[in-house]
């Protein structure tokens, strides 16, 4: 922990600096003095709780709490860099629905900003480690961060994302030649939100310099071509007359229509949730024998007739962290993944995506509630979840013996506990609950990205594959439609995948493999950090006794590629514990370093000595 945790800081301290020289703040609607004036007020709100902003301070604390008290923490008793990114990302997305760019699981916002600093997307992806770093540095933090620490954090989120919001309003009542400071009607304000609400439908569009002209024909052909635009409207003017009419009689100012669009990106994914709901129910009555999943066929070939537009390329469905390839020749859309993914999301803002909910959220809280710990008993943990339903499964179910046997093997290499923020117990949700918890892939896998970002990035006019394309997908499939009108596919198993790599939360790198088998049948398997420990240390030992003991005796005839190899040996320990080389890399070149070492040593000790003359060899 202490070499991550040394890391982390540095990219902190590297965030405002590196954010200077791009000025990334400014390529949006948001600026730095923005985010300097949202520290100031979440600051101050705390000494002021009968203020509107000290009472809200309050609510976010409630809602955080519970995740806050269930983290893991630092020795010191708080949360880690790593960790604050997490409970802020499931915070957002469990409340709202919210994606913020750059706090995403797996988002390589780090790399991406070496990549391509000018891309507006990936700059804006910086803004939430900018706000972090530099709200750590004026509270001048020490051993993590205290769920105070955490509620400013995502309160100067929610005010900047407000903020945001101003400015698209101010272009909004430009268009229709109004001023900031006059009271408007029922009706202007009406005709103002709606304004923003066709803005909030489109984001690919420019609104911020469009004309009455340009904006009118935008609208025209969002509401003929937008078969939801009914229902849409209907959400629309029942924001409006909850909000704004109460206030018309006295006219309604410019801060009201603020709120009114702030309440409008907290409460869309209600809205939004019956179009999910729909989405999930289609994919869910595609699925074949393996639960989660639809084969790419299938998905192909039902977005030809559906409503649905099934077309996305397999990279990009690879690239997004929906598609299940464990076998190469019948690839899978996993449903939860998909249906979350950003392919289904509302961008109505530079900063954020509003997605569809993930109902693991649900699942995921109420078990922190109830555990109220990092980790748990694998026993206590089949119990509660034995008795928590989801739309998709009921209550009481009976967990398969393989299901837990997975548990067990779980807690068996994390010392008898759970952790229950790792990546194995969330592939043990998916398991569990296939349509409602995403799979969780290894890190570094999955980027999110936009239709629009992908694209861009590969070179590719869309993201959709050709007709012709997944007209290939589905010849080649050897499943058929059975008699009762469902998927028959007489190669399909109902095994879906299982990997045992593990990552957890305090430490973002891979840490351990948990086996198939038990410990009490393989009790040589050592902890987490052992192994490579005593590696390194043997290696020492090693590289004492040939490059100092044996070298003070041999003098010259000493093997200059052994002595080679073993630095890159000692290089490579140093690698992995930093966590920049794989486990699997690191043990091949260990592996490959000792064999060549002893190779070298066998024949230097069989063969003639030969004195290397320091005039004829550089050495």
């Amino acid at each position: 922990m202490p070499r991550l945790t040394a890391a982390l800081a540095l990219l902190a301290s590297l965030v405002p600096v590196l954010a200077d020289e791009i000025n990334f703040l400014k390529t949006g609607v948001v600026t730095e003095a923005d985010v300097n004036h949202s520290f100031l007020q979440v600051l101050a709100a705390r000494e002021t709780d009968g203020s509107s902003l000290g009472m809200r301070l309050k609510e976010i604390h409630q809602m955080l709490a519970p995740m806050y008290t269930s983290l893991p923490k630092t020795p010191e008793g708080k949360l880690s860099h790593e960790a604050v990114r997490y409970a802020l990302h499931r915070y957002f997305t469990h409340h709202y629905a919210w994606h913020i760019r750059g706090i995403e699981p797996n988002s390589n916002t780090w790399t991406e900003k070496g990549r391509n600093p000018g891309i507006k997307s990936q700059i804006e992806a910086w803004v939430p480690s900018y706000v972090q770093s530099t709200l750590e540095a004026k509270l001048g933090l020490n051993g993590g961060a205290s769920i105070d620490f955490l509620v400013n954090l995502a309160a100067v989120l929610e005010d900047i994302i407000q903020k945001e919001a101003v400015t698209r309003i101010d272009a909004m009542y430009r268009l229709h030649g109004f001023s900031r400071d006059e009271l408007l009607t029922f009706a202007q304000a009406t005709k103002v939100a709606q304004t923003h609400f066709i803005g909030f439908l489109l984001p690919e569009d420019d609104f911020l310099n469009a004309t009455v002209e340009t904006f009118q024909a935008k609208e025209e052909k969002l509401i003929s071509t937008y078969a939801g635009w009914t229902l849409a409207y209907m959400w629309l003017h029942d924001m409006v007359d909850k909000y704004l009419k109460p206030k018309a009689q006295e006219g309604i100012a410019f801060q009201s229509i603020v709120d009114l669009v702030f309440k409008m990106a907290e409460e869309y994914f209600e809205f939004n949730d019956r179009e999910c709901v729909d989405l999930k129910s289609t994919l869910s009555k595609m699925q074949g024998r393996k639960p989660g999943r639809v084969r790419l066929s299938t998905f192909y070939s039902k977005g030809m007739y559906t409503h649905w537009d099934f077309s996305e390329k397999r990279e990009y469905l690879r690239t997004i962290g929906s598609l299940d390839e464990s076998d190469p020749e019948h690839p899978y859309v996993i449903i939860p993944n998909y249906v979350m993914a950003q392919p289904n999301c509302l961008e109505p803002s530079n900063l954020l995506l509003i997605c569809c909910t993930n109902e693991c959220e649900d699942l995921m809280i109420g078990l922190e509630k109830k555990i109220g710990n990092a980790t748990a008993k694998p026993e206590r943990i089949a119990d509660l979840v034995s008795h928590m339903p989801s739309a998709t499964v009921s209550s009481p179910q009976v967990l398969s013996e393989e299901v837990l046997d997975r548990l067990r093997q779980i807690a068996a290499y994390h010392k008898g506990e759970v952790p229950l923020h790792g990546r194995l117990f969330a592939q043990w949700m998916h398991h569990v609950y296939p349509l409602e918890c995403p799979y969780p892939h290894e890190a570094g896998i999955v980027r999110p990205q936009t239709p629009k970002e992908w694209a861009k990035e590969a070179l590719q006019d869309d993201v959709k594959a050709s007709v012709e394309e997944r007209m290939e997908h589905v010849a080649k499939d050897s499943c058929s439609v059975n008699s009762e009108g469902s998927l028959d596919c007489a190669d399909e198993t109902s095994d879906i995948p299982w990997s045992d790599q593990e990552e957890l939360l305090t430490s973002p790198v891979v840490v351990t493999r948990a086996r198939s088998a038990t410990p009490a049948s393989r009790p040589w398997v050592l902890p987490f950090g052992t192994t490579p420990l005593l590696c390194a240390v043997l290696l020492l030992a090693v590289a004492v006794k040939y490059l100092v003991l044996d070298g003070s005796s041999k003098g010259k005839s000493q093997s200059i590629k052994q002595q080679r190899m073993i630095v890159l040996s000692l290089s490579c320990v140093v690698a992995y514990l930093a966590g920049v080389l794989d486990q699997g890399l690191f043990f091949l070149t260990l592996v490959c370093s000792f064999v060549i070492i002893a190779s070298d040593r066998i024949a230097f000790c069989r063969g003639p000595r030969v004195s290397l003359d320091k005039d004829k060899y550089d050495v």
